[in-house]
């Protein structure tokens, strides 16, 4: 990742915004094809009549289901927080560790970003017609628009964090070097050669910031209220 013609060393601020960036939008796709039918494979295993005569509540099984879907989708954002830090070893720009570096913005872009995926594995799968191909598409054509949205800074659509990132590094661009007229975040290789390198000291994180990142959260609980509330378990013994 770099933005105009400038990146920061690898250092720890670095990769863990670009960890938490890559695991906050790339998973979403992955996660979700993954994920989203585990209350249909009740259904077809025959859990129904069991689930329909149990005490359970509906909001019980969901939530069951929800965070079920969440810890997966930390575990594998997880396991490239470490990928990332094992670059930082690889690559020796920086060889000082700092894990708050990495646990910040994992802990404040990436998850309330998942907690809003595990909501939305759960919801397509309880709507009929968003079981199938037509759930598959619609959800992709989603994720195209708000990461769309998310890149450009329209509005406050900035689920994955992109934008928190981009401003904060590029305040430490316009420090560094006030003659960089830098205006976009571009990703793909490029040699440090043909790149004005500086020190990033990372995300400063404000409480503006951990609102606009708890506001996700909320709309997590938003969504999975809907499927509570338009869940029929009766559905599971037809």
């Amino acid at each position: 990742m770099y933005v105009g013609d400038v990146r920061s060393i690898y250092n720890s601020a670095w990769l863990g915004s670009v960890a938490a960036l890559s695991s906050s939008l790339v998973l979403w796709p992955f996660g979700f094809y993954l994920l989203r039918g585990k209350i249909s494979e009740d259904r077809e295993l025959g859990v129904g009549p069991f689930l329909v005569s149990s005490p359970i509540s509906n909001f019980h099984y969901l939530l069951s289901k929800m965070i079920s879907n969440f810890l997966t989708l930390t575990v594998m954002a997880g396991v490239l927080e470490f990928a990332f830090i094992v670059m930082q070893y690889i690559r020796r720009e920086e060889m000082q560790l700092v894990l708050s570096d990495y646990l910040l913005p994992y802990v404040w872009i990436v998850l309330p970003s998942l907690s809003v995926l595990a909501a939305l594995t759960i919801l397509f799968d309880i709507i009929p017609f968003m079981k199938g191909v037509i759930g598959n598409i619609v959800f992709f054509s989603m994720w195209t628009a708000i990461s769309a949205l998310s890149f450009s800074g329209v509005g406050k659509i900035d689920i994955f964090g992109s934008q928190l990132i981009f401003i904060e590094i590029l305040n430490g661009v316009k420090q560094t070097f006030p003659m960089v007229n830098a205006t976009n975040m571009n990703f793909g290789y490029q040699t440090a050669q043909s790149l004005l390198i500086f020190d990033w000291i990372g995300i400063t994180w404000t409480k503006d910031h951990i609102i606009e990142r708890l506001f996700w959260l909320l709309i997590a609980a938003f969504l999975f209220l809907i499927s509570v509330l338009i869940f029929q378990r009766a559905l599971f013994c037809l």
